[in-house]
């Protein structure tokens, strides 16, 4: 961990499963076996932004000893960290919608929206509606979103009961969500995703509690997570889910040099950005070109350049939105 609290490895996961979702979006459209593999296992990105958000967020509450009070402070800081850059991006997409439409031999949908959507994406309440995403990645953010009320009030309570009680609380949440899973034909993947936030927070009791009782509860409470991702939600996303808890565990301590910091200090904008700017490359790209080299290069072009603009977006979007955010008490 740096002085400023963020933990190497952590920002490796995250700068990596972000340029892993972007390849998911950029590869989709092609048909060369290398594209289509990274586009094939990119989704998995977004399981392991869910398992960093269980294991980060609660661990800041616990070094901040947060209590219930502190709640719309803490829910401030989220909003004040993560808004400006989304709703940044949610206008970008909609400026580039328009001039795409507007250029020769336009190929995709003419720009379609109303205010009324705009508006419900702004507290993510998109599911709620009849309305769709204006991005296919942002679907996520209410899964972030409902977690952060749902860690923020709970917290406390949680913390000062002991391990027991909460792994009886993700018993209970789970329980709850797996039948409503069932009964309203939701999301086949939504419990899983439920718990993979539920398997952040198990990992992060395991680091910060101490006695062997604790221990042991913990690391049980651990498997049982990670055994219900592995059935439910298939071997491949369960050892994904494995080998990150794996990782932030064995190398939560680890020095990783500037690259981790790096990747990791870009990787929401590039979450954000990369289907408005790489997906523009690819679409324009496919026009001049075609074959397994060609379709190679391109998707490389689509994401250095999804990188670059994300560099510049993080810098003067999210940087001052999460400065900003440090100020709030």
């Amino acid at each position: 961990m740096n002085p400023g609290g963020r933990i190497a490895v952590v920002e490796a996961m995250r700068g990596i499963a972000s340029i892993s979702v972007a390849c998911f979006h950029l590869g989709a459209a092609m048909a060369t076996a290398l594209p289509q593999t990274l586009h094939s296992f990119g989704w998995l990105g977004v399981d392991v932004f869910f398992v960093i958000s269980g294991f980060v967020i609660p661990l800041s509450l616990y070094g901040r000893k947060h209590r219930t009070k502190d709640f719309p402070a803490f829910l401030l800081r989220r909003l004040v960290r993560l808004e400006p850059p989304y709703l940044a991006s949610i206008v970008l997409t909609i400026v580039l919608w328009h001039l795409s439409a507007a250029a020769p031999q336009f190929a995709g949908s003419e720009p379609a929206y109303s205010f009324a959507q705009i508006g419900f994406h702004l507290f993510y309440l998109i599911p709620l509606t009849g309305y769709e995403w204006l991005g296919p990645n942002y679907w996520s953010l209410t899964y972030e979103f409902v977690f952060y009320i749902i860690v923020g009030l709970t917290f406390p309570t949680l913390m000062s009961r002991g391990s027991i009680t909460t792994f009886l609380g993700i018993a209970i949440v789970s329980t709850v969500f797996f039948y409503l899973q069932r009964k309203l034909s939701l999301d086949p993947l939504l419990t899983v995703r439920v718990v993979e936030f539920c398997t952040g927070i198990a990992l992060m009791r395991l680091v910060v509690d101490n006695g062997l009782r604790h221990v042991i509860v913990n690391f049980l409470g651990l498997i049982g997570c990670l055994a219900f991702v592995y059935l439910e939600g298939g071997s491949t996303l369960g050892i994904t889910v494995f080998v990150s808890v794996g990782a932030i565990f064995l190398l939560r301590n680890a020095k990783l040099g500037r690259w981790a910091y790096v990747i990791g200090g870009f990787s929401y904008s590039l979450y954000l950005t990369h289907t408005i700017i790489g997906g523009k490359i690819v679409n324009l790209g496919r026009r001049f070109g075609e074959g397994d080299v060609y379709e190679i290069a391109l998707m490389g072009i689509a994401l250095m350049g999804s990188i670059v603009f994300a560099v510049g977006f993080a810098h003067f979007i999210e940087g001052p939105a999460k400065r900003a955010a440090q100020r709030i008490a």
